[in-house]
This record gives C-alpha cells, structure tokens and sequence, in this order.
C-alpha cells in the first residue's frame, strides 16, 4: 500500500530504492483505488483501471519492421502545423500521400513525396486525430496523427 508519491508497484524499500519487477510477456490489467485515510483508511474511492500489454521489442524485430519497403517514419506526432515523412526501405514506384479526417474526408492529397520530406498544413486545419496513407492498393501503410494547438 503506498500512501505518498512517487507511487510503485512494489513500494521502496524505505530509503527510495524500488523493488525490480520483470513481467513476462502478456496482457495485464492494473487497478488502483484510491483512499482518503492513510494505510487504506475510510471509504473507496473510485478505482481506475488501465490494461496494457508487454510485446518482444527486441533490436531485430524492431529492425526487421522498420526495413520494409514503404514504411515511414512520421513525426513529431502531436503536430501544431507541419510534420516530417521520412522514407525508410526502397520504394520501386510513386508514393503517394493522403490524409483523412476521422470522419473519412480526405485533407490531404500528394501524388508522390520524396524520401525525406516536410509537410506543411498550416494553422488552419482542425486539432483532433487524422489517418495518413502513404502508398496505395496493398502496399499502403496507415498511420494515425494528432494535430495539436
């Protein structure tokens, strides 16, 4: 039961040095409830539960993913007004680019972008979450953004 910040799983052993916990590999579910009282005193409060999971990042799964022909990197993600695509594996034909809006309405559209390039869309476009497609038919990639303030 840990009563004061910085909260741990596994609590400290009083002179601020955390318990180790290596997870396997899976899905957990942490809930936390909280308490007025110290110790876990007085009546729950209501109790927050976030799931999440553990997956094999090792280098070359990473690096095996990143090579694939028509994968991008995308950043920064939030965006304010413009964001980079840069190019990663050999791309043999055009790559075009579009971007919707949640609601399916295409934003954006560019007939072919080069291997590092900045896009720009300007302050006008709304703050909330858009897909990108780089590429087309079976070989397009999807990647989700967030335009910011």
């Amino acid at each position: 039961m840990e009563d004061a910040p910085p909260y741990a799983l596994f609590k400290d052993d009083g002179n601020g040095h955390y318990r180790t916990w290596k997870p396997v590999l899976g899905p957990y579910t942490l809930t936390a409830t909280p308490y007025p009282g110290k110790d876990g005193t007085g009546s729950a409060g209501i109790p927050l539960t976030v799931s999440f999971q553990f997956v094999d990042s090792s280098p070359a799964a990473r690096l095996s993913a990143d090579t694939e022909p028509g994968c991008v990197q995308v950043f920064p993600n939030p965006f304010r007004e413009s964001f980079q695509l840069k190019g990663r594996g050999q791309v043999a034909s055009k790559r075009p680019v579009a971007l919707y809006d949640l609601s399916g309405r295409k934003v954006l559209e560019l007939s072919d972008v080069q291997d590092e390039q900045s896009i720009d869309l300007g302050p006008t476009l709304a703050s909330g979450m858009y897909l990108l497609q780089v590429g087309q038919g079976k070989a397009a990639r999807r990647y989700r953004l967030v335009k910011s303030k």
